[in-house]
């Protein structure tokens, strides 16, 4: 089957990993298979011949899944503080300005969050947490 046979030749072609990724994309992408096919397919790549392959698939696929993963972690840590942060402030000094709130949906850093939620308890004012008029830096405390 042509498609195994282009699989293994990619499996063991020497190239780095992120060669073989685009290669092996190319090839699920352009070698459209039936349902018969593809299960004909799965057949031979369990096969000794081919074991090399299947594991190189399987690591990419996880890679891609873990890479994933951390993104999909990290956007939902970056909501969860920026909507926080958000009802806390709100909470504290009332209503907030269109232009702090578009500010803080900006940020894209969570130690950036984390510095505003820290100082949050103690400003007594927008300003104080450096989302005012004052440059206050969110990760250093007033005094």
């Amino acid at each position: 089957m042509r498609e195994a046979r282009s699989r293994e030749r990619v499996a063991l072609s020497g190239l780095n990993d992120a060669r073989k990724v685009l290669l092996l994309n190319l090839i699920e992408t352009y070698f459209v298979l039936t349902a018969a096919e593809r299960r004909k397919l799965e057949r031979r790549l369990s096969e000794k011949r081919y074991r090399e392959v299947k594991k190189m698939q399987l690591t990419w696929l996880e890679k891609i899944e873990r890479q994933g993963r951390k993104e999909g972690e990290k956007a939902g840590l970056l909501k969860g503080k920026r909507d926080t942060l958000l009802r806390l402030l709100t909470t504290k000094f009332g209503p907030l300005p269109k232009e702090t709130v578009s500010r803080l949906r900006e940020i894209e850093s969570l130690r950036q969050l984390d510095g505003y939620l820290d100082r949050v308890l103690d400003a007594r004012s927008l300003s104080e947490m450096g989302l005012g008029n004052s440059t206050v830096h969110p990760t250093r405390r007033a005094r």
